[in-house]
């Protein structure tokens, strides 16, 4: 009986080192890696030759682009003088 119990013991001491090991070496890979930034949106926009960048833009830098792009409609008209969001260029509001 006290066999049986000491094998026991053994593969729940051996299989719980075995198991640090692998969160251990889970961690250590994990940390390893380069860090996500996900602090802003990166827009790319081309139109007539012309190549926007927008390193940081917003959801609502997004729609200004792309109604800047689609022209005005029917049921909005167009504003008179729209003031240019910050880290967008003055052409990014010129329609394309």
């Amino acid at each position: 009986m006290s066999g049986d119990f000491v094998e026991w013991l053994n593969l729940v001491v051996s299989g719980s080192f075995s198991t640090a090991a692998l969160v251990y070496a889970h961690r250590t890979f994990r940390a390893s890696l380069p860090p996500r930034v996900r602090q802003g949106v990166r827009m790319v926009v081309e139109c007539n030759g012309a190549r926007i960048e927008v390193e940081h833009g917003t959801e609502e830098d997004a729609i200004r682009i792309a109604r800047a792009l689609a022209g005005p409609s029917p049921e909005q008209p167009a504003p008179a003088d729209p003031a240019p969001a910050p880290g967008v260029s003055p052409a990014a509001d010129a329609g394309c």
